[in-house]
């Protein structure tokens, strides 16, 4: 048994009466109770992610829960990047559900989207499979505030967007997440957003950032980020930590991390999370230059068909920007791969890079791509390869980096870690030995509760709530690949969400009231 502590495994029976765990010791005898056994089996609190983006599909979804329970992840925390279908207004709030649908998969628009307090009241009444929670998408609230487009707030406008941060806290938000690489956040200035975000601090929560770059401004970022925080006076954690861009390989990720470490040693709360594959994912309409979005998608997606919008996209992208994550320029075509559209006409450039559907058409990649969002309307998501698999060890080894999935649900061919995240790390562990296993339980489950201040889960200990797993270590794998991405994690025996048995097949429940591990 690994507790979550990051200490050694030991053997005992775990009793768990009532949802929680009553008891944890060798031999315990309890009667009538159905007894599991794990002769040869680990058992380990259920795994957290606290980045997924599934705001919507745990409403739309009836088969939600099943790639998670099959990887043992018993929570999931949604709102991340600044993304969220919620707060929306429902007469005007369908551009934005179209631009984050590459991210969160198709929404529709319903009054659950409308508050924060309608949003909770229809997660609390519906039949989860497991644990969900959310966090404020900073740039969900900015564009139910302001819209789409750029500009500085109004005072009348912070104190709306302050308001609307007041509401998602006290309806049970973990705290805030910032996107400073998506519309309409990317043209907010650091003071404002740290203004409007003093509710969730005075609520103790937790800001977390998908910083504005990733790549040659890596560090720069990160500082910006941590200036937000601070001002805000908020503990924040830096999402999907990594450096992109091969110019940035073994280089950049380390003058990165010296700035953490030196505001951690300054006494701020800086933490970072991590997904364990040298790929990312996003939408492609983020390859596009943020100064050429601003009047709107609707105008935007009308010039880009015409020659002018073509040669506009190719000089914006050839320039260089010392505010934007170039990832053209960082990454390259060949490295930017069409992982989902909504049209069948393009369903066969899904799983291809840019540059080869290019060369197959014979046109430039840039023509291409302006042709492909103009006609999907924006809603297409890629999946890059564009980092280091030694650093993202760099940052998978660090003590106070959490696993997270960061996962997309846009169909199509996704990115793996959908699929795959939390067993693959398992794998690491005790097939490569990256990190003890007993680190990366820890990583999985209770470094991620302390974060979201999830007193009651996380752990094996007597008192918490019964979120557990048991699995054969050398059965327990992700069979999830970037050619075949849709394939759900194997080897994991019993899943259990505060006492009650799932099926990963099909989140289904028995409830028998008393129960030990042994």
């Amino acid at each position: 048994m690994y507790d979550g502590s990051g200490g050694p495994p030991r053997s005992a029976d775990v009793l768990v009466e009532s949802g929680r765990i009553a008891a944890i010791a060798p031999g315990i005898v309890a009667e009538p109770a159905e007894r599991i056994d794990a002769s040869g089996c680990v058992v380990t609190p259920g795994f957290i992610d606290m980045h997924r983006h599934c705001d919507a599909v745990v409403l739309a979804d009836p088969n939600f829960g099943e790639i998670e329970l099959a990887q043992g992840i018993t929570s999931v925390i949604g709102g991340n990047c600044g993304i969220a279908p919620v707060p929306v207004d429902l007469a005007a709030g369908r551009a934005y559900l179209d631009y984050i649908e590459p991210v969160t998969g198709p929404v529709q628009l319903c009054p659950a989207y409308e508050s924060y307090k309608a949003y909770r009241t229809v997660l609390e009444a519906a039949k989860l499979p497991l644990n969900v929670g959310f966090l404020i998408g900073s740039g969900a609230v900015k564009q139910r505030v302001k819209g789409m487009g750029g500009g500085s707030f109004t005072a009348d406008e912070l104190e709306r967007a302050s308001s609307l941060v007041s509401e998602g806290m006290d309806c049970g938000a973990m705290g805030v997440s910032i996107g400073l690489i998506y519309q309409p956040e990317c043209y907010t200035s650091p003071e404002e957003i740290a203004r409007y975000i003093r509710p969730a601090a005075q609520r103790d929560g937790l800001l977390t950032c998908h910083i504005r770059s990733e790549g040659d401004q890596l560090v720069r970022a990160v500082e910006e980020a941590l200036g937000i925080a601070k001002t805000a006076g908020m503990r924040v954690n830096i999402s999907h930590f990594k450096a992109t861009g091969r110019r940035n390989w073994r280089s950049t990720l380390f003058s990165a991390i010296d700035a953490i470490e030196k505001a951690r040693a300054d006494g701020q709360e800086v933490t970072v999370d991590v997904y364990p594959y040298d790929a990312g994912s996003t939408t492609l309409l983020s390859c596009i230059p943020q100064c050429l979005l601003e009047e709107g998608h609707q105008v935007a997606f009308e010039r880009m068909v015409t020659p002018q919008g073509k040669n506009a996209v190719r000089a914006a992208l050839a320039a260089e920007t010392g505010d934007w994550d170039n990832m053209v320029r960082n990454v390259g075509w060949e490295r930017i791969i069409v992982s989902s559209v909504t049209l069948d006409e393009h369903r066969a450039y899904q799983g291809r890079d840019v540059q080869s559907i290019a060369e197959e058409l014979g046109t430039d990649p840039v023509d291409l791509v302006c042709d492909l969002l103009a006609a999907e309307r924006g809603k297409v998501g890629i999946v890059t390869r564009s980092m280091a698999w030694k650093d993202v060890m760099e940052i998978l080894r660090l003590p106070y980096a959490a696993v997270i999935s960061d996962s997309l649900y846009c169909g199509g061919r996704p990115h793996p870690r959908l699929y795959g995240a939390f067993p693959r790390v398992v794998r690491l562990a005790i097939d490569q030995e990256i990190i003890p296993l007993s680190e990366a339980v820890r990583k999985m489950t209770a470094m991620s509760a302390e974060r979201l201040r999830l007193t009651d889960r996380g752990r094996l200990v007597p008192g918490m709530i019964a979120d557990i797993n048991m699995f054969d270590p050398a059965e327990f794998r992700d069979e999830a690949t970037f050619d075949t991405p849709a394939r759900l994690a194997t080897g994991m025996r019993e899943t259990f969400v505060g006492g009650e048995r799932r099926s990963a097949a099909r989140g289904c429940v028995l409830k028998p009231s008393t129960r030990y591990i042994s």
